[in-house]
Parts: C-alpha cells; sequence; structure tokens
C-alpha cells in the first residue's frame, strides 16, 4: 500500500509499505510413490544379480579340479558366503537410494520407509521367484554358487553313513533268513549215496516254499520288535518253529536266535544313533541358516532404509520479501529471496 505524506515545509514523501511473504516448498499430498518404490526395487534386484555373477565368476577362477587335491577349500565358502552378503546389503541400500531420490520427497523419514517398502518388495519378489516355475530358471543360475557353500555339508555326510548303517541291518536280516533256509533245504536233502559226498546248497536254484516264507516272516517280525517287549514264550515259539523245520534241538535253536538278537541289536542301535547324529546335525543347520537369514533380513532392512534417507531430496526452504515503492506515480515492485 502506497500513500502520500506531507512532512511540512512543502516537503512531501512516498510511504513504502513492504509485504513479507514465506515460500515453502509443497510437500505432495500422497506420502508414497509406487513407482519410485518399483524402480528402485528393480535396480536392487540387478544390481545384486550383478555383484553374484561377478562373485562367482571370481569364485570359479580360483577352483582347479584337475589339480587341487581338495577343490572347495573352506577359505572358499567363507568368502562365498561374506560376498553375498555384501552384494545383498549394496543391491538393496541403491535400491533405496534410487527409491528415495525418484519419489521426490523433502522428509528424510518418508525417504526412509520408501526405502523399507523397497526392501520388502524385493524379499516378496525374491521368494516369489523361489516357490515358482521361474524359480527352477534361478536356482539353475545359482546352483554353481550353492555347490561352492558346504555349510549343509555336516547334515549331508551324515546321510550316507545312517543309509550303510541302515542297509547293513538289512544285510544282516537277509543272511539270518538265508542261514535258516539253508538249514531247511540241509534237513530236507535226501541222504548221498554210499561214497559221494553232500551236496552244496545252491539258494539261488532252490524253489522258495510257502513255509520258508512264513517262517522268514516270522523273524523278520521277531527281530523287528522292541527287545524289551520280546517274552521267553516268543523265543520258545520261534525256536520251535526253526527246530521242527531244520531238525535242530531247541536248545540249539535258543541258541541260535540269541545269536541273532545280539548282532541284531548292535546293528540296529548303531543306525539308531547314526539316525539322531544326522538329525542333530540337520536341527543345527537349520537352526543357524535361520538365525542368518533374519540377521541378513534386518541388516538388508538398514541398508535400504539408509539408502532411501541418503536419497531423499531435502531441498532448503525460502523466504521471499517484496518491496513496493511508487516514483513518479508508478509503482515499482522489488523482491528478494533469501535462503534458509
Amino acid at each position: 500500500m502506497t500513500s502520500t505524506v506531507n512532512m511540512g515545509r512543502g516537503v512531501v514523501r512516498d510511504q513504502v509499505d513492504v509485504y513479507n511473504t514465506t515460500v515453502v516448498p509443497m510437500v505432495p499430498s500422497r506420502r508414497i510413490s509406487w513407482g519410485a518404490i518399483v524402480a528402485g526395487a528393480i535396480i536392487a534386484l540387478v544390481s545384486m544379480f550383478a555383484l553374484y555373477m561377478m562373485g562367482l565368476s571370481i569364485g570359479a577362477a580360483t577352483i582347479n579340479p584337475l589339480t587341487d587335491t581338495n577343490p572347495v577349500e573352506p577359505a572358499v565358502a567363507t568368502g562365498t558366503v561374506i560376498w553375498f552378503a555384501a552384494s545383498t546389503l549394496i543391491g538393496l541400500f541403491l535400491g533405496g537410494l534410487v527409491a528415495g531420490r525418484m519419489a521426490g520427497l523433502v522428509d528424510e523419514g518418508d525417504g526412509a520407509v520408501h526405502g523399507l517398502v523397497t526392501w520388502g518388495v524385493v524379499t516378496v519378489v525374491t521368494l516369489l521367484l523361489l516357490t515358482s516355475t521361474i524359480g527352477s530358471v534361478v536356482n539353475g543360475l545359482t546352483s554353481a554358487l550353492g555347490t561352492i557353500v558346504t555349510a549343509t555339508g555336516q547334515a549331508a555326510s551324515a546321510a550316507p553313513e545312517v543309509a550303510q548303517a541302515l542297509n547293513l541291518q538289512t544285510s544282516a536280516l537277509q543272511s539270518i533268513q538265508d542261514d535258516v533256509r539253508s538249514r531247511i533245504l540241509l534237513a530236507n536233502q535226501p541222504e548221498p549215496a554210499e561214497g559221494q559226498a553232500v551236496q552244496p546248497i545252491n539258494l539261488q536254484d532252490a524253489p522258495l516254499t510257502l513255509d520258508q516264507i512264513q517262517l522268514s516272516r516270522q523273524i523278520a517280525a521277531f527281530l523287528a520288535t522292541d527287545p524289551d517287549r520280546i517274552t521267553d514264550a516268543d523265543r520258545d515259539a520261534l525256536a520251535a518253529a526253526i527246530a521242527e523245520r531244520t531238525g535242530q534241538t531247541q536248545q540249539e535253536a535258543r541258541e541260535m536266535i540269541a545269536n541273532w538278537e545280539a548282532v541284531y541289536t548292535e546293528i540296529r542301535t548303531e543306525a539308531e544313533q547314526l539316525a539322531r547324529r544326522a538329525a542333530q546335525a540337520a536341527t543345527d543347520i537349520t537352526t543357524l541358516l535361520a538365525g542368518a537369514i533374519f540377521a541378513m533380513m534386518v541388516a538388508g532392512a538398514f541398508a535400504a532404509g539408509a539408502g532411501g534417507y541418503l536419497g531423499t531430496d531435502s531441498r532448503p526452504r525460502t523466504t521471499e520479501t517484496t518491496v513496493v515503492t511508487e516514483q513518479a506515480g508508478m509503482p515499482v515492485r522489488t523482491t528478494a529471496t533469501v535462503s534458509q
């Protein structure tokens, strides 16, 4: 507003009115930009994949199966894990940085939130890739990394031992059944003529009768029973069946059964111990992997949030001061801008 003031003695001056207005960059009405989040997720995934491939190239170059006795050394596995973790964190940080920058926000907290949402999108996409048909392609590309990492080797190495113990148990049962069958065939073999030797028993060529099958099943059921639940009556019944078919005495059959029980129980106990050790190793590996994945996810969330925080475009606030004067009857405006 301009007015004329009479100062006396013929002096007239123009009154200058100053208007101060504060101009603040407008905060968008929306607090989230999905376009920026998608862009950040794409950058994160591509960056991680590129770093994984670079690590695979470097790791494969250090392995020489033709000359090395143990191509995959523990140091290689440790380096692979470290590279995988670092590549993931770097990719998530870059994704959060891009999301925070492209969102065009002025508040660092909103930028950090964009980074966290980007981390969530990357995690969901990764899970979908690993559990879908596309995951077969991804798993094929990353299988080479998996062969280098031997963290689960402890559980895997125990599996052949368990299988071997179980096979030994099966072989022992088969050997016992063949021995009884040989005794049955020998007892039913006709007496050789004078001057002739007893013909050896060939189980492969000898016909398998229903009576032999029933006795074999009875022996298998007896040995598969918990030793604490076997009674003397059970032993007497099996000894009677064996003695009847093989021509042995009851006492000889009982001694043979006692020997079977001792051998078979020892083999079964060893197999059970190996199975428990394998289960414990698998449990330990599962606990270790689950804890490592959780720690990696937490670290990834912090990396993506930090990227979004640092990527926020924090533009400064400005103050505009407008001065209006009147000279020769014409208004003159002068504007000054001050950054705060």
